[in-house]
């Protein structure tokens, strides 16, 4: 009992996710697309952030009110959001060569009950994905650009 402190701190740095600086997302310039992907102000979640990537190669941390927009090769792509200690939520998305793409992120409804189990929290993903219109993005000047230009 007295190593279980110790064990929990362990087990904690071990599920560690880690930001990688030097992806390259466009092979091909001729045939890339734009993609923007956003995370909207929200109280559940508020206080962690998302990472986004592929492939299990996370390179954005998202807050509230923070957008990345970058090119990438286009073609049909899983992307994933996660944050430590949870499952990471997986979105397919095709992205059609010389246009733009927009992706929302946003806290799992689901997570609603997590205070009264907090179990839930590490069980079911803290965020989830949609692709939306980008024309439901009202007005990019609330939100704060973290990646890409």
């Amino acid at each position: 009992m007295k190593h279980l402190p110790l064990l929990l701190i362990l087990i904690g740095m071990s599920s560690c996710t880690t930001i990688h600086k030097d992806i390259k997302h466009v092979t091909n310039t001729e045939s890339s697309s734009q993609l923007m992907v956003y995370r909207e102000s929200g109280f559940m979640a508020g206080a962690v952030d998302a990472m986004f990537g592929e492939n299990n190669m996370y390179f954005m941390k998202l807050s509230n009110g923070d957008f990345g927009r970058f090119k990438i090769d286009s073609g049909k792509h899983t992307f994933q959001v996660d944050v430590d200690g949870a499952p990471e939520f997986e979105l397919e998305v095709t992205l059609i060569a010389n246009s733009r793409t927009c992706v929302k992120i946003e806290s799992n409804p689901k997570l609603a009950g997590a205070g009264f189990i907090p179990l839930m929290a590490n069980i079911t993903p803290n965020f989830i994905m949609s692709e939306v219109p980008c024309s439901s993005i009202d007005n990019l000047d609330e939100y704060q650009l973290v990646y890409g230009s």
